[in-house]
C-alpha cells in the first residue's frame, strides 16, 4: 500500500556519501531548509542528479542527514529496492512532488495499474486517527469517524454533539462454518455460520468467536429460502421454517424478493403459530420468500431502555449469561418475581423468608457430624481418646469399653455401639482400718470417700444404633470402716480415730471440661482414757468449694451431720455414736428433643457457655465424704473402767451423674443411655466393747450410716 511522504518547501542539499546501484542506504550533506528549520524524521521523495543523465527519483526514511529503506522510484511510479544509479559524492539532492501526485492520482482514479489503490491515513503508529467532516460546526462538534486504538473500533461522533460512540453492530457476514470464522476480528463482531444457524461475536480478550449467549441452545439464527412453488399445500400464501421457530413475532423478519414485509392483516402477511406464516395474497411461483429468526435480542443498554419482555425461541433452554461472562448484579423488585424462589423447602430452588420473615427449618440441614478424616474404625480393645476423632463409620464391639476421656466424637455416618462408651466418675476409697494405739475406748471408723462426678460425653453422630450403654454416672462412694474395738486400761497411748477415705480423683479436660473430685471422708474421733465416761464426737466431713463449668445438676450444698458422741458413762461404758450420710440427690434434667434456638446448636458445637441462653452444662460442688464415727465411753471403777467400742465410719456419697449429650439424625437405641449418680458407700460396722474388771461389760458401738446416692446427671438427645 501506498504511503504519502513529507513535503517540505525548496529543499535542496547534495550527498555526503558515494551511493552505489543497489544503495539502500546514504547520507545527506545537510537536513535544514532555507530557513534553519531541521526535516522532521519520516518518509521522503527524493530526486538525486536532477541535471544530468544519472537522475533519478528514489523514496526513503530520513532521520537526521541519514537515509534508510531506499528505493528506486520509476517514472511510471513503480518502487524497486536500491537505487538502480551510481550517484557521486555533491550530487544533487532535491524534494521531487512528482510521487506524490502519481500516488493521489491513482488512488482517486482507481488505477490498480501500480499495485496501490488505498489510501493510508497515519504514521504508521498505532495511536488514535479521525476523518473529519466540516459541517459548519466547531472544529469539536462536526461530524467525525475516529480509530479508537485502545478499544481496536472505528467509534463516530454526530453532528452538533462533542462525544464519540461506538458503532452498535458490525456484522461481518455469513460464514459456512465455525471454522471459517475470521481469525482478524475486533471486539463484538458479529457473524453467522451457515451450517448450523448460530450467531457468534468475536471476544478480543480471549480472540476467540463465543456463541451469542454463552450456551449450546443460545445464539441461534434460523433462515428458511422458499420460492412461491414451495408454499405448503401449493397454495402460494402458507409458508413454514425449515427448522426452529420464534417465541414472539418481534424475532421474525420476512422478505419477499428483498423487499421487508408487514405482518398485519391489512399488510403483507398474518401469523398462523410459531413457526409459519400466511400471505394475504397468492405470491407468485417464482417470487422468493426468506424467512429469519434471531432467537437473542441484540441489545445494547447504549440503544435505550427495555420495553418488552425478552423471551428464549424454545422453554427452558436458553442461558442469560455464561460460565465466562457473567452479569454483575440483578435487581429484581421482589423475590416473588424470581419464580425459582419459594418459602417452602423444595428441592433445586432458592429459599425465601415466609410471612413472618424467617427461613423454614427445612432449608437448613448443618453439616455437624465432621468431615469423616479419620476413617472407617472398629474399637476392639478397651480405648481412651487422646483428642477429637472425626470417623466416618464408628463400631464399639461388644465386652469393650471407649472412654471420651474429656474429647468429642463425630461420626459422619454410622456408630454401632454394641459395647460401652463411657466416662464415669472415678470411686472415693474406703476409711481406714489401721490402729494406732490400744488402750482406752474404740476410737471412731473412718468415713468413706465420696465418689467424683461423671465427666461429658459428646457424641455428635448421623445415625446411631445403641445396643450396648453410653454412660456418665458418677463414682461410687466409698465404704466406712468400722469403729475399733474397746482396749485394755494399762498405761499406753489411747486408740487413735480411724483416716477416712480419700474422695474419687477429678476426671481432668481435654477439649471440654472434666469432672469434679469428690471430698475425703472423715477421720474417726479418737478414744478415752479411764475415767472419761463420755466419748468423743465423731469429726465432719468438709464440703470443697463450687466447681466452675464443672459438671452435675445438684441444686445445693451436699453436707453430712457429725457422729454423736459416746453416751457418758456410769458402771457402765457406751458405744460412740455413728457417722452420718451424705446430702440429698436433686432431681435430673428433662432431656430436649431439639436446641431452642441456632445459636444454641452452635454453643454446643463448640461447646462455649453463654449465660443468656440454656445451660449445656452446669455448675456443681463435691459430693462429701462419710463422717468418722464417735469413740466409745469409758466405766470408772478403781480404774478398771470397761470401755465400750466406737461408732463405724459412715459410707461416702456417690458422685452426681455427668452430661450426656447426643446429637443425631436418627437415633435406634436398645440398650441403655443415663448419666446417674454414684451409689453411696456402706457404713462401717461399730466396734467391740471390752470388760476389763468386774461389772458389767463395755457395749458395741453403732454401725454407720450408709452414704446417699449422687444426684442424677443430664442427659440431652438433640436430632438433627
Amino acid at each position: 500500500m501506498a504511503k504519502l511522504g513529507t513535503i517540505i518547501a525548496d529543499f535542496r542539499t547534495a550527498l555526503a556519501t558515494k551511493m552505489s546501484i543497489g544503495a539502500t542506504t546514504g547520507t545527506l550533506q545537510s537536513a535544514t531548509d532555507d530557513d534553519g528549520v531541521a526535516l522532521p524524521a519520516g518518509r521522503y521523495f527524493f530526486t538525486i542528479d536532477g541535471d544530468n543523465s544519472q537522475k533519478e527519483h528514489i523514496s526513503c526514511e530520513l532521520n537526521g542527514t541519514d537515509l534508510t529503506s531506499i528505493k528506486s522510484v520509476s517514472r511510471q511510479g513503480v518502487e524497486t529496492s536500491g537505487t538502480v544509479r551510481e550517484h557521486r559524492v555533491g550530487a544533487s539532492v532535491v524534494i521531487t512532488n512528482f510521487a506524490h501526485i502519481k500516488y493521489l492520482n491513482d488512488i482517486v482514479k482507481g488505477d490498480s495499474s501500480s499495485g496501490e489503490n488505498t489510501f493510508i491515513i497515519g504514521d504508521g503508529e498505532n495511536t488514535d486517527k479521525s476523518i473529519i467532516f466540516d459541517a459548519g460546526e466547531s472544529s469539536d462538534k462536526n461530524p467525525s469517524l475516529k480509530y479508537d486504538s485502545n478499544n481496536n473500533q472505528i467509534i463516530y461522533r454526530r453532528y452538533g454533539e462533542d462525544s464519540f460512540v461506538q458503532i452498535p453492530l458490525s456484522l461481518r457476514g455469513t460464514y459456512a462454518d465455525y471454522a471459517s470464522l475470521p481469525t482478524e476480528a475486533s471486539n463484538g463482531d458479529i457473524a453467522v455460520t451457515d451450517d448450523d444457524h448460530k450467531l457468534y461475536v468475536y471476544d478480543s480478550d480471549t480472540t476467540t468467536w463465543v456463541l451469542s449467549g454463552g450456551s449450546s441452545g443460545a445464539g441461534t439464527m434460523y433462515k428458511t429460502v422458499k420460492y412461491g412453488t414451495e408454499a405448503d399445500g401449493d397454495d402460494n400464501k402458507t409458508f413454514t421454517l425449515n427448522n426452529g421457530s420464534w417465541p414472539d413475532e418481534k424475532f421474525l423478519l420476512v422478505y419477499k424478493n428483498g423487499i421487508l414485509m408487514e405482518n398485519d392483516a391489512d399488510g403483507d402477511y398474518t401469523i398462523i403459530d410459531s413457526n409459519t406464516i400466511e400471505f394475504n395474497y397468492e405470491v407468485k411461483d417464482t417470487d422468493k420468500i426468506v424467512m429469519i429468526v434471531v432467537s437473542v435480542d441484540l441489545y445494547n443498554p447504549a440503544w435505550n431502555n427495555v420495553t418488552e419482555d425478552i423471551l428464549p425461541d424454545e422453554d427452558n433452554l436458553r442461558d442469560l449469561g455464561s460460565s465466562s461472562k457473567t452479569f454483575a448484579e440483578l435487581h429484581l423488585k421482589t423475590a416473588d418475581g424470581f419464580n425459582q424462589a419459594t418459602a417452602t423447602p423444595t428441592a433445586s430452588k432458592i429459599p425465601i423468608a415466609d410471612g413472618s420473615g424467617k427461613l423454614d427449618n427445612g432449608w437448613v440441614s448443618l453439616d455437624v457430624y465432621g468431615d469423616g478424616s479419620d476413617g472407617d474404625v472398629t474399637i476392639s480393645s478397651n480405648t481412651s481418646l487422646s483428642r477429637d476423632m472425626y470417623y466416618n463409620n464408628l463400631i464399639v464391639n461388644s465386652g469393650v469399653t471407649l472412654n471420651p476421656n474429656g474429647y468429642r466424637i463425630f461420626v459422619k455416618n454410622t456408630l454401632t455401639n454394641n459395647g460401652t462408651i463411657a466416662r464415669n466418675g472415678n470411686n472415693g476409697s474406703n476409711g481406714s482400718t489401721s490402729e494406732i494405739g490400744y488402750i482406752g475406748s474404740g476410737p471412731g471408723g473412718g468415713g468413706g470417700g465420696a465418689g467424683s462426678s461423671g465427666g461429658i460425653v459428646l457424641i455428635i453422630a448421623k445415625n446411631i444404633i445403641n445396643n450396648g450403654a453410653i454412660q456418665s454416672n458418677g463414682g461410687k462412694g466409698g465404704n466406712g470402716s468400722a469403729g475399733g474395738n474397746g482396749g485394755p486400761n494399762d498405761s499406753g497411748t489411747i486408740q487413735e480415730g480411724r483416716a477416712g477415705g480419700n474422695g474419687g480423683a477429678a476426671l481432668p479436660a481435654g477439649s471440654i471440661p472434666g469432672g469434679v473430685a469428690g471430698g475425703n471422708g472423715a477421720r474417726g474421733a479418737h478414744g478415752v482414757s479411764s475415767g472419761e465416761t463420755t466419748g468423743n464426737n465423731g469429726n465432719k466431713s468438709t464440703n470443697d468449694t463450687t466447681q466452675v463449668n464443672s459438671i452435675g445438676a445438684l441444686t445445693g450444698e451436699v453436707s453430712s451431720k457429725s457422729g454423736d458422741g459416746g453416751a457418758s458413762g456410769g458402771s457402765t461404758g457406751y458405744a460412740g455414736g455413728s457417722g452420718a450420710d451424705g446430702g440429698t440427690p436433686s432431681t435430673a434434667t428433662a432431656p430436649m428433643v431439639k436446641p431452642w434456638f441456632m445459636n444454641n446448636f452452635v454453643e454446643l458445637f463448640f461447646f462455649t457457655p453463654n449465660s443468656n441462653d440454656p445451660v449445656w452444662y452446669t455448675s456443681s460442688v463435691r459430693s462429701n465424704g462419710g463422717n468418722g464415727g464417735a469413740s466409745g465411753g469409758n466405766t470408772h471403777e478403781n480404774n478398771n473402767g470397761n470401755n465400750g467400742g466406737g461408732g463405724g465410719g459412715a459410707g461416702g456419697t456417690g458422685g452426681s451423674g455427668g452430661v450426656l449429650i447426643i446429637v443425631n439424625k436418627s437415633l435406634e437405641n436398645n440398650g441403655v443411655i443415663e448419666a446417674k449418680g454414684g451409689q453411696g458407700g456402706s457404713g462401717g460396722a461399730g466396734g467391740a466393747g471390752r470388760t476389763n474388771s468386774g461389772g458389767l461389760p463395755g457395749q458395741a458401738g453403732e454401725a454407720g450410716e450408709d452414704g446417699n446416692p449422687g444426684a442424677d446427671g443430664i442427659v440431652y438427645l438433640i436430632s438433627c
